[in-house]
């Protein structure tokens, strides 16, 4: 993604994107009203715990549509 759309994605509230490799994790930070993004080197964080944390996430968030839909069918 080209960092003019990052940038603009950050209109209405901070933008963090986990950037992870084999070699190294790091965060990039996007502030609204900034035209730079920030790096940020995460050196505990590793692919691993990345993956881990996004099955979590999407476990979650399949969980609430799942509740959301019950909800509105009842």
């Amino acid at each position: 993604m080209k960092s003019v759309r990052l940038i603009d994605a950050a209109r209405s509230g901070p933008v963090i994107v986990i950037n992870c490799s084999e070699r190294c994790c790091d965060a990039l930070v996007i502030i609204p009203g900034q035209v730079t993004i920030s790096r940020v080197h995460l050196p505990n964080f590793t692919k691993k715990k990345a993956q881990e944390a996004r099955d979590k996430m999407e476990t979650h968030t399949s969980a609430r549509i799942q509740r959301w839909v019950c909800q509105r069918a009842t």
